[in-house]
């Protein structure tokens, strides 16, 4: 499953040709989906491709290239490049993101390996980025939520609080029913020690929730 994660854009430099560097992901800190990506995650992942540049992960809005990527001890720092002399909308963002309008980056990525920390925190370990995008609104929770379309789908904690999200349930409402259910399972239930355990426990109470 592709998962996108976004970050406030602090551009280093914004050049008249359109060159600007940022950092599209910081290691070591704990987002809203209890997600933390650890360092060198990117590392095997860039070496052997460069992601591409789209406007708000739309595979049909290329607007530029990635000229340069690299893991330094803060988190990924990428060097990129507008196309605005060639595409349209690489001209527009460059107005936007010049202006202050456009004011983030968000990854799109699948997950190799990660694990869970004695506070339940996913530590993303290695991952496959596949495309960096400019974002109109980098901060908007429900705006990062994949949908879970069914109880079948569900098989961790996290997959339960977007399919709750998608029940229409708000954040606050979705991670309280997340905080009661870690009561009664363990991080090691959601890495498939007991997995039977743990969809038996989320469908059940999920159930009770939604039939309320």
């Amino acid at each position: 499953m592709n998962e996108e994660k976004s970050l406030n854009l602090e551009v280093k430099e914004l050049t008249d040709e359109g060159v600007f560097s940022a950092y599209a992901s910081v290691f070591n800190n704990v987002d809203y989906e209890n997600d933390t990506v650890v360092s060198g995650a990117f590392t095997k992942s860039i070496a052997e491709k460069t992601p591409v540049m789209l406007w708000n992960h739309d595979t049909a809005e290329p607007i530029g290239i990635w000229t340069n990527l690299k893991e330094d001890d803060k988190g990924l720092f990428v060097e990129g490049k507008l196309l605005i002399n060639e595409v349209a909308r690489a001209k527009e963002v460059y107005s936007l993101l010049k202006s202050g309008a456009v004011s983030g980056l968000s990854i799109g990525y699948s997950v190799n390996d990660y694990a869970y920390d004695e506070k339940g925190i996913r530590q993303l370990k290695d991952l496959t980025l596949h495309e960096i995008s400019l974002v109109s609104i980098p901060c908007n929770d429900e705006a990062r939520v994949i949908s879970v379309k069914s109880l079948d789908e569900i098989s961790t904690l996290k997959d339960c609080e977007k399919y709750l999200k998608s029940k229409g349930l708000s954040n606050s409402e979705s991670k309280h029913f997340i905080s009661s259910i870690k009561k009664i399972v363990t991080p090691e239930i959601e890495l498939g020690v007991q997995k039977k355990i743990l969809l038996e426990n989320i469908q059940k109470n999920l159930k009770k929730i939604l039939n309320k």
